[in-house]
């Protein structure tokens, strides 16, 4: 039944009711119905679906019975969870969908449609007015006719801005791949990544490109990180992906394109960049993803020169390609002069402890890059930074404690993704823990991402000035502060409302007042037991706080701040 152990699979029809159950106890009012393949029976690298067996048919024809009544359905989605057998869609679903004037949003992905099911659905879209956007990834189209009249209702459909058809089997048959791009060129987002298209499936791509579509947004990843193909027969030779001599005529078409912004170009062995680079000559692209390639040393200097002065350019996935340090090099000095930039993926790739010193140049001159990415957060890729380079990157480019005045020159703008070989605490954990003993393995990653992700720059300065008085218990020169005395005031606040822990509080009370930020950097009201004296590690931290104010002008000091901040103002 599920292809495995009796007791695996009784496991899993009780975790398909459980889903099932669940959408069926919603609310009449829940505008969303969500049916999707709970994670525990998904196989890595592949998608799982969620079977179909007679146990099942109560469940899923009690779920219908409910949703008939909900009200104003605005998103159904059924995703990776097999549908009951014909007629069940065109009797059960269909009215349902039909009846929802309101249905913005149509997901039936890996649901196994047949060709009746397709065929009401399309009578569906031809009456339907409200759609925006229509997923139907994972189910095969085999035929023609079906191409067609799909093609022509998306033509027709004045509202719909974008269509999913991931993997369904298009670059199969280029007379089904040229009857689906017919109707597209109103969409916004058109998606057909993992078709396994051909060269001749490129060429009719092309053309597509070139007849100028209002088309904003393209995927067209392929399969050549050799993932499983579990629409199309796996005893198909492994998918290539386009490459690079197709990428040169797709590049062609690209350069008519004068509406497309954003292209997924992942997984298509492409070892040259530069064709799709040529593509885009006014330089109007403001995302590319050239993720799980092949990209060489030349083609990374391509794309770094494509950087440097790129006004438009907000997002470059270029994770997956085995670069090294030394192509990777011009790119972070692209990073000094692109002012464009957001965010950067170069995960799971070979960089080593050699590129930190350009890694640290390009942030300390970027105060336009949101994110960068060196390592996924679970250590997993190529990259070779050791201990001490991570500490290194993020002491020198986020977190440099010499001074106040350092703190305040690093960078506050961007978040860096490395991974930290230990367990991260939570900000408010960070504000009250010792860190000594762990000194020597700390890079502080988690906390300058943490950080950096406030929106006001006064609050980031303030915590990291806090983390180095109370965590890392560095920052020692009191003279450091006088050319940004318009800091402390807010600090002391800070530091008053329990923010470190050395907390103030009334000896009366039993518990005091403590505000913790959660790993989403959201700031947290709480209580904690309060601390029944002020001996040992907190009168090292009152010596500490005076060491570091005595030579301040306590006079100007005070001036300059309101006093207390209301908590709410202070979030």
């Amino acid at each position: 039944m599920f292809g495995g152990p009796e007791d695996v699979a009784s496991m899993g029809l009780e975790k398909a009711q459980g889903v099932l159950r669940e959408e069926t106890e919603r609310g009449q009012d829940d505008p969303e119905v969500n049916i999707t393949n709970p994670p525990e029976m998904m196989t890595p690298r592949t998608v799982s679906v969620m079977p179909f067996v007679d146990e099942l048919r109560p469940p899923w024809g009690t779920l219908m019975d409910a949703l008939k009544k909900r009200n104003a359905i605005e998103k159904f989605h059924i995703y990776e969870a097999t549908l009951p057998p014909s007629p069940f869609f065109v009797d059960r679903i269909v009215p349902i969908l039909s009846s929802n004037n309101t249905l913005a949003s149509l997901q039936l992905c890996h649901c196994h449609l047949s060709l009746d099911d397709m065929t009401s659905l399309i009578q569906f879209l031809s009456q339907n007015h409200s759609l925006k956007t229509i997923e139907l990834d994972g189910n095969n189209i085999e035929s023609l006719d079906i191409a067609k009249a799909f093609s022509k209702v998306v033509r027709n459909h004045a509202g719909l801005h974008k269509v999913s058809l991931r993997t369904c089997g298009l670059g199969l048959n280029n007379y089904i791949l040229s009857a689906i791009l017919d109707g597209c060129n109103n969409l916004n987002e058109l998606d057909i990544g993992k078709n396994e298209i051909n060269s001749e499936g490129v060429g009719i791509t092309r053309d597509f490109l070139s007849s100028n579509p209002a088309v904003t947004i393209l995927h067209i990843d392929g399969f050549a990180d050799g993932a499983a193909n579990y629409v199309t027969d796996p005893a198909l030779p492994e998918f290539a992906g386009i490459g690079d001599v197709n990428a040169t005529q797709f590049a062609m078409g690209m350069k008519n394109s004068t509406n497309l912004r954003q292209l997924f170009l992942s997984r298509n062995s492409l070892t040259m960049s530069s064709a799709i680079i040529d593509g885009d000559p006014n330089k109007t692209l403001t995302l590319i993803d050239l993720s799980s390639n092949k990209i060489n040393k030349e083609a990374v200097t391509t794309i770094a020169n494509y950087v440097k002065n790129n006004p438009s350019l907000a997002d470059l996935n270029l994770s997956g390609n085995g670069i090294g340090d030394d192509a990777l090099g011009g790119l972070f000095l692209a990073l000094k002069e692109n002012t464009a930039l957001l965010h950067l993926n170069v995960e799971k790739n070979s960089v080593s402890d050699a590129s930190v010193p350009g890694i640290i140049d390009a942030l300390r001159n970027n105060t336009t890059l949101l994110t960068l990415r060196l390592e996924d957060k679970r250590g997993f890729g190529a990259m070779k930074f050791t201990i001490e380079g991570r500490q290194e990157l993020v002491k020198k480019s986020f977190f440099d404690t010499t001074s106040l005045q350092t703190i305040e020159q690093s960078n506050h703008t961007c978040k860096v993704y490395l991974w930290e070989p230990r367990w991260a605490p939570s900000l408010g954990q960070m504000m009250r823990l010792d860190y000594s003993s762990l000194a020597r393995k700390k890079t502080f990653v988690f906390e300058m991402q943490t950080i950096n992700s406030f929106n006001n720059e006064g609050k980031k300065i303030r915590f990291k000035v806090l983390l180095a008085l109370f965590g890392v218990k560095e920052l020692f020169d009191p003279c450091s502060f006088i050319s940004i005395l318009e800091l402390m005031p807010r600090l002391l606040e800070l530091v008053q409302q329990d923010l470190s822990y050395n907390s103030v509080y009334d000896k009366n009370d039993a518990r005091v007042d403590l505000v913790t930020v959660d790993e989403q950097g959201n700031l947290i009201r709480g209580e904690v037991e309060r601390h029944d004296s002020i001996d040992g590690e907190n009168a090292v931290t009152l010596s500490r706080l005076y060491e570091v104010i005595h030579e301040w002008d306590i006079a100007l000091l005070f001036e300059r701040g309101p006093g207390k901040v209301p908590f709410d103002e202070m979030c």
